[in-house]
């Protein structure tokens, strides 16, 4: 039987095991301390080339301190590193089930996912509406959740996520980027201490339309939704051109900066935190983070994959879990 008090457990999925997932898990947690109880969910025998000293969990009762501690699920009887197939997109897709079922069966404060392969799970493992771990995860917890990416001197979010940019400008309303930033506001007074949080949102259009010359979202949706905002009594700047606005965050003018769209903040953000990002997912009832990369088919099983991304997300997962 599982015990029922996780309060002191992180889970951690172990993506596609056709990914460095096993490898950066093992470098991690090697002599990792705290007093967390790390169970990794996914392929024991995707472990095996990077560490023997694994304990397999059937309970609770059988978790052992100084062993990396899995439950094994069992679709693959060898590494498949490099080669993505139905199995392992399936494992990634069922590790990823499996930790949010025990998460909400049993109060686990924490998920840390390692990457996985999204045409995968949507064309192999047949999960067709499959966007990505964000929206799965706000769908399955119930949740309006905002993914952000935290980096020591930056921290971005998208209002939307994984859609097409013609799908962006449809996608804008006034309650969508109230609830953002509501969300934004909460989550950085709540977990990373800022008591008056300031947030730029930038805007759609390049040099934010240019008062209309260049679009009007920003004069017919996004300032009418600032001001809003502003009269909740939330500091925000907007909407701001992207080119100056990321800069002015980085140099600390700003605690937070929302953007409208996937690829609007996440290159400048990955040109200066690709190996030490972490993604987290905001507003979830638990806390999510992830490594901020990919699951790096070309280097899997050659053990020189960069871990720091994902031990950053440990560390993270556990400074914000006991922030709560």
């Amino acid at each position: 039987m599982w015990k029922k008090d996780f309060k002191k457990t992180i889970l951690i999925t172990a993506g596609d095991p056709a990914g460095i997932g096993s490898e950066i898990i093992v470098k991690t947690l090697n002599n990792f301390k705290t007093s967390y109880k790390i169970i990794v969910i996914g392929e024991k025998n995707a472990f095996y080339p990077f560490t023997d000293n694994i304990n397999e969990i059937k309970s609770l009762n059988g978790y052992k301190d100084g062993y990396l501690n899995i439950i094994n699920m069992g679709y693959l009887k060898k590494p498949v590193f490099g080669k993505p197939s139905n199995l392992s997109a399936m494992s990634a897709i069922k590790s990823l089930e499996t930790a949010i079922s025990l998460a909400k069966s049993f109060s686990i404060p924490a998920i840390v996912t390692a990457p996985i392969y999204k045409k995968g799970i949507i064309e192999l493992a047949d999960y067709k509406y499959f966007t990505g771990h964000t929206e799965f995860l706000a769908e399955s917890f119930k949740s309006k959740v905002l993914m952000m990416f935290y980096g020591s001197k930056l921290k971005v979010a998208t209002l939307t996520t994984h859609i097409p940019l013609k799908s962006v400008p449809i996608n804008l309303n006034s309650e969508k980027i109230i609830t953002a930033v509501k969300i934004a506001d909460d989550s950085l007074k709540k977990f990373f201490g800022i008591k008056s949080p300031k947030i730029a949102l930038l805007g759609l259009n390049p040099h934010s339309g240019e008062e209309g010359k260049i679009g009007t979202e920003e004069i017919d949706i996004l300032k009418p939704a600032i001001k809003k905002i502003k009269s909740m009594g939330i500091d925000i700047d907007g909407p701001l051109p992207a080119d100056t606005a990321l800069y002015e965050a980085y140099k600390g003018e700003y605690d937070f900066v929302l953007g409208l769209y996937h690829d609007q903040v996440l290159p400048a953000f990955k040109t200066l935190y690709f190996n030490t990002g972490v993604n987290v997912t905001l507003g979830l009832p638990i806390i999510r983070t992830s490594p901020d990369h990919g699951t790096a088919f070309d280097i899997a099983g050659k053990g020189i994959a960069d871990e720091t991304s994902f031990k950053n997300a440990l560390k993270l997962a556990i400074k914000l879990v006991n922030r709560q």
